[in-house]
């Protein structure tokens, strides 16, 4: 027989939503996932850069076992003009859908063929609408 106390405590420790895990870092990238294993990847920043790098490519899963991967271009404000697009080791553009807030949101049905191009390609880089790119490290993604 189960105490009333305990079944409150056990109640009262439960999370009602998602609770972040620790943070992981993989050379220039990072992932994070919480209790109900959604999960997102993206690019950190190079300090020794001009150009602010960090979450410029973020990679998203929701929990579940049917959940799509999204990868978002997020440049900084001052940079998102318009759309983006992500070029892996100077083959065809990836392009994909702004946001309001100037983030762009790449086609979800080649999200996984994207993903695997990030974690198998040796460069890599976010161009902006006015023709500028920001390069993107892979080490660690």
């Amino acid at each position: 027989m189960f105490s009333p106390f305990l079944l409150l405590a056990a109640a009262a420790a439960s999370p009602t939503g998602p609770v972040p895990g620790e943070v992981k870092i993989f050379k220039d990238w990072y992932v994070a996932c919480d209790n109900i294993w959604s999960c997102e990847a993206g690019t950190l920043s190079d300090d020794a850069s001009e150009l602010f790098t960090a979450q410029v490519v973020r990679i998203r899963r929701e929990g579940g076992p049917d959940a799509p991967f999204r990868i978002e271009l997020t440049p900084q404000e001052e940079q998102a003009k318009g759309p983006a697009r992500l070029v892996i080791d100077d083959g065809k553009p990836h392009s994909g859908t702004p946001d309001s807030e100037g983030d762009t949101w790449l086609d979800e049905a080649q999200s996984m063929a994207i993903a695997r191009g990030l974690a198998n390609g040796k460069s890599a880089r976010v161009v902006l609408s006015d023709g500028s790119a920001i390069p993107i490290s892979l080490a660690g993604s």
